[in-house]
């Protein structure tokens, strides 16, 4: 599907990064000193 074409973006927010990858939307939060992952896929 997506393996030869891996492409990456990184948006940097207040809230915490969110990284498109491949299509998929992969949002990270962290909060206070807890590096809580909650991941979207749209």
């Amino acid at each position: 599907m997506c393996k030869q074409q891996l492409k990456r973006e990184k948006v940097e927010t207040p809230q915490g990064k969110i990284v498109k990858y491949c299509g998929k939307i992969v949002m990270v939060y962290y909060v206070k000193m807890l590096h809580l992952c909650t991941q979207y896929k749209l």
